[in-house]
Formats: structure tokens, sequence, C-alpha cells
């Protein structure tokens, strides 16, 4: 049900993107126009069009558990963005524009989460006059993965000490080091929950961290 990520623009931010799963363990594919860009690489690719409803079927979009959209386009990403969602309801969509203005047409056509760089930039050169020493931290949570983590299916047990509580009141990030990246009860399906979600009954959690870290998981809730 969940696979893999796919990577649609091996430009700059996508690079990063690729870095970081790599770093992680979780299992890609790139898409990108110029073969250029992939030669040599060791990880799989297509050459092609993410605009292409072939090209993104070709990469397994239909089981894929997230697409990244990172061209340096926005109208091909936003378009991307529209028909990834079409070939595919479930999956988490992340894309990636330039300008403000792009950022409610990414959302409208599907996207999960929109990183806009110009405001992204604005944020960042915030932080850095206000408190250099705390942004270097954020900086580099967000940008190192742990290595070998990768995503994990849970059914949550009838007797689970999970039930009824919120993420907020679980801290499941702060005593585990995993990520709750999708809760799914029955039809309902929460994609990147927030603190204020709470897990039912019959829910199947997606988790995401290191072996140790689920091992850890299912320690402290089991």
């Amino acid at each position: 049900m969940w696979n893999h990520a796919i990577v649609v623009g091996y430009g700059n931010a996508g690079g990063k993107t690729v870095r970081g799963l790599l770093n992680s363990g979780v299992p890609f594919i790139v898409i990108d126009l110029d073969e250029e860009k992939l030669d040599g690489v060791s990880f799989p690719y297509i050459i092609g069009d993410g605009t292409n409803e072939e090209i993104l079927s070709e990469a397994g979009v239909k089981k894929a558990l997230l697409v990244v959209v990172a061209s340096d386009e926005d109208i091909k990403n936003i378009y991307t963005t529209l028909l990834v969602r079409e070939l595919n309801h479930s999956l988490v969509i992340f894309t990636r524009v330039a300008y403000a203005n792009s950022v409610d047409k990414a959302y409208r056509a599907g996207a999960d989460r929109v990183f806009c760089l110009s405001i992204e930039a604005g944020r960042m050169l915030g932080k850095m006059i206000i408190s250099p020493e705390d942004y270097e931290k954020y900086s580099e949570e967000l940008s190192t993965l742990p290595k070998g983590s990768t995503f994990h299916s849970y059914e949550v047990p009838r007797s689970s000490s999970l039930l009824g509580k919120s993420l907020n009141e679980l801290g499941i990030r702060r005593k585990t080091g995993c990520m709750v990246v999708r809760i799914q009860t029955g039809s309902k399906l929460v994609k990147l929950p927030r603190g204020k979600d709470v897990i039912e009954p019959q829910s199947t959690l997606l988790i995401f961290g290191s072996a140790d870290n689920i091992k850890k998981f299912k320690e402290v809730f089991e």
C-alpha cells in the first residue's frame, strides 16, 4: 500500500531531496528530462516529463507513498501536482514553487505542503538575524534524516494506549524518535497529521523512523 517516493525534477531542490532520501534509506525514483544531469548516478530514474501521465505511471505513482514536485518552473509543478493527485488520491504531495502567487494554485491543484522559495528565504533570513544559533540548529534538523530510516505501517491494537489520545498528548516523536505521517481509519485518511489529531479505534498509522526508533515505538505503546 505504501511503497516509495517519486522526485520530479533533479535540479537544486530535487537534488537536495534525493540526498536526504539516500541518507534515510527510503526507496525512490527520479523523473527528469535532462539525461546529462542523471548520467552516472546510482539510483533509479526515468528520462521524461513529469507532466506526462505515462511517465508518472511508469514511475509507479499509483503505488507511491509520496511525490516531491521540484522542477524549476511553477506552471509545470502546478500541472504535475494536479495530474499526480488525479492519479493517486491518497499519497502525500510536496510541491516547490518560486513565487508567492503560485502557492494557492499549488494547494488547489492538490499539494499537501507547498514550499515557496521567496517566502522560505525571507523566513530563513529573519531567523539568522534574530537568532543565528537557533537557526543553525533548526536548519540542520530539517536537512538531516536519520540514516537507515524507513516507513512502517502499524495497525493499532484494540487495547493500545494510543487510542483516544491526540498526538500532542502521546508525545510519540519525543518519546520514540518516530514521526506519524499518516492515520488511516476506515475510509478516513489524515495525511501529515497535526498534534490535535486523535488516534481512533481500528486505525493504521504510517510511521517514519530508524529501526531502533520503530522498535522503541512498539515497546512504549504496545
